[in-house]
């Protein structure tokens, strides 16, 4: 649940055209605007690698409003035309915004491959300042996966760059990452003393998203350090300054916190409240990685609270959230391969027709400078082989981890759906989906097929509960179900239908077959023993009704009733069937 912060894609020098830097500004600032201005720039005005900068800056607006597929549509582009760019600069802005991009996708794969390759392209060509912001960005890639070590490593590096460059926007956003990477590791003092440093220098440097990511790390780690009072304060200043400066994004990670607290405190009815609202919210501003953490979060809520219904009805929607993402980043993954492609054929077209031209001034005569112009189609061709097959190998790996999700929310749709069904003690069938068996039995009842209801209650149960405790009288009840799944035969369906009350039909059986079916399971369930009480007697009384095509489910269920009482009245421990 800890917030990390991806630093800044920082501005280029203004160009004879156009101030870089007002855009930039006004991207992170005001996104909204930014898009108009450049939406009505005159693009005729501009040269090619300016207008590809233009490009960029429009792209990082869209990341700013949670735009990330549309901005990744743009950058592609701007990929595609490199060859047309001079300065690395922007091609490593162009490789960071896009892992930038599928790091809040959730496609962590994704976002570290183009982390790399803006770690390369910054490294050759000596981008101090992007070095440690490529150095940040692969620290959070690392504490996302759960590769803490590995995290608090590169968020060293990246905080000893920046303070050797003097960007104090960039150290107050580590010094709150190095945090966050402590309050996973529980190393909670290291973690209050960056989190003290972040938080003094946002308020100095009037960064509110810095502030509001170090005030939602805090709330954790007031909360693990058990200190719920100040935890509640934070909580109630996080929401009111996320109100105040409309910080949507944050407003939800707000509440998530808040929901954490609520639920370590064991208040678990308001936390589902707050959330379900932040659960919500992130679905509406497109926070896809926020919702699948929340949806996640209320599954577990629900299954606490025994609500495996709406806990069945949320893993779905994970599911359907999980394809939807993955099917998204495999399409951006798809679009870049065809744009990469057609560049790759118009260049080999281009250097054709300049070969061809070669041959024919040269009077078709393979000339040295015709062969260096070969060796370097070769190469190219080589490159460009290679680039493919790297893309294909993400895709596949990318393709591997969402079968991967995909069958951990298989199965834990399974779990909920076998919760919603049986009793959580016994393991048998709950009372409502008898009804539905019993339901289903009756409507494919043919005549030559004989069904009976058995109404079966463990005898003197309260004083068993009394005198050994309820674990005892739990146990009872589960050794006593064990014994009714072993002995029953096939095609008879059990049910704990309250209490120490269990229903059993019985099918295809004639009556005196299931009298003496029942009348042996009573002796069964008399020979039962418990290890640590062996003098610890158990008996059960029953009725037993068959069922008759006129009467209603409710009329054979209270008739089986009836035989039961009758049972307990004549001295219990015996079988009586209904007249």
């Amino acid at each position: 649940m800890c917030l990390v912060l991806l630093t800044v894609i920082s501005p280029l020098c203004a160009s004879e055209n156009i101030q870089f830097e007002n855009l930039n500004a006004l991207a992170y600032e005001a996104p909204d605007q930014l898009l108009a201005k450049v939406d009505a720039m005159e693009v005729s005005k501009y040269d090619i690698e300016t207008l590809r900068h233009i490009e960029v800056i429009k792209a990082k607006a869209l990341y700013y409003l949670n735009r990330f597929a549309e901005s990744q549509t743009v950058l592609i582009a701007v990929e595609a035309a490199f060859d047309e760019i001079e300065d690395n600069r922007i091609k490593e802005l162009t490789m960071r915004l896009m892992g930038q991009n599928f790091y809040r996708m959730g496609g962590f794969d994704q976002a570290m491959s183009y982390a790399l390759k803006a770690k390369i392209i910054s490294e050759d060509n000596g981008l101090t300042a992007a070095q440690a912001q490529v150095t940040n960005m692969i620290a959070a890639i690392h504490l996302r996966s759960g590769e803490h070590q590995l995290a608090l490593n590169f968020f060293t590096e990246a905080l000893a760059n920046f303070k050797a460059i003097k960007s104090m926007n960039d150290i107050a956003k580590v010094n709150n990452n190095l945090a966050a990477v402590h309050i996973e590791l529980k190393q909670y003092p290291q973690a209050e003393e960056y989190l003290k440093s972040a938080l003094q220098l946002s308020i100095e440097l009037n960064r509110p998203t810095t502030y509001m990511s170090a005030t939602v790390n805090k709330i954790e780690l007031l909360v693990d350090t058990n200190k719920f009072d100040e935890a509640a304060e934070t909580y109630a200043a996080c929401l009111a300054y996320a109100s105040e400066e409309s910080l949507k994004s944050y407003l939800v990670w707000c509440l998530e916190a808040g929901a954490y607290m609520l639920k370590q405190q064991g208040d678990f009815e308001e936390s589902i409240s707050v959330t379900q609202r932040a659960y919500l919210m992130a679905a509406e501003q497109g926070l896809s990685q926020s919702q699948l953490n929340l949806g996640k979060a209320l599954i577990e809520l629900y299954q606490s609270t025994n609500q495996y219904e709406k806990a069945l009805t949320v893993s779905a929607e994970n599911l359907q959230q999980v394809e939807s993402i993955n099917a998204e980043i495999l399409t951006l993954k798809l679009d870049e391969v065809r744009a990469l492609n057609d560049v790759e054929q118009t260049r080999n077209q281009l250097q054709f027709e300049r070969q061809q031209n070669k041959l024919y001034l040269a009077n078709q005569r393979l000339t040295m400078a015709g062969l260096a112009v070969l060796i370097i189609m070769l190469l190219v061709a080589l490159y460009l082989l290679r680039s493919k097959k790297q893309v294909l190998s993400a895709l596949h790996q990318q393709q591997h981890h969402t079968q991967d999700a995909l069958e951990a929310m298989r199965e834990a749709k399974e779990a909920n759906e076998k919760l919603a069904k049986t009793d959580a003690l016994t393991g048998l069938y709950n009372r409502r989906e008898m009804m539905n068996l019993m339901n289903s039995a009756i409507n494919s009842t043919t005549k030559n097929e004989q069904q009976h209801a058995v109404m079966l209650d463990v005898d003197w149960f309260k004083q068993i509960n009394d005198e050994y405790g309820h674990a005892m009288g739990d146990q009872v009840l589960i050794e006593l179900s064990k014994t009714m799944l072993a002995w029953l035969p096939k095609g008879a369906c059990c049910a704990r239908w309250g209490g120490e009350e269990f229903l059993i039909m019985l099918v295809e059986l004639s009556g005196q077959e299931a009298k003496v079916l029942i009348e042996d399971l009573l002796q069964k369930i008399n020979d039962i023993t418990i290890d640590s009480h062996p003098e610890l007697s158990i008996t059960a009384s029953a009725g037993l009704s068959p069922y008759q095509v006129w009467t209603s489910i409710d009329a054979w269920l209270d008739e089986a009733d009836a035989a039961l009482y009758s049972s307990k009245s004549n001295g219990r421990n015996q079988l009586t069937i209904s007249q």
